[in-house]
């Protein structure tokens, strides 16, 4: 699947808004990440690119992997309902 592609049509506010919500659902999440995938999470942290199209691509896989379920209703109660189908097929 094509993340990105997903971030990309979204609105600067809801951007914004979901940033917050799919790192509390990464970080709160007991299982485990792979170590590509944290690796590649804590460097755009470093570099301060979460907030990119890339960034919050990457967030939106990784919360997905972690935590497809609480994802899946994150995204549901934001509104953003495209992603949510995109995400359930």
């Amino acid at each position: 699947m094509e993340f990105e592609s997903l971030i990309k049509g979204l609105s600067q506010k809801s951007k914004e808004e979901i940033l917050e919500g799919l790192i509390d659902i990464i970080l709160k999440s007991s299982n485990q990440l792979s170590s590509n995938l944290a690796k590649s999470f804590l460097y755009k942290f470093q570099k301060d690119e979460l907030t990119s199209d890339e960034g919050l691509a990457q967030l939106l896989e990784i919360s997905n992997a972690l935590e497809h379920e609480k994802t899946l209703d994150f995204l549901s109660k934001k509104g953003l309902q495209e992603i949510v189908s995109a995400l359930k097929k």
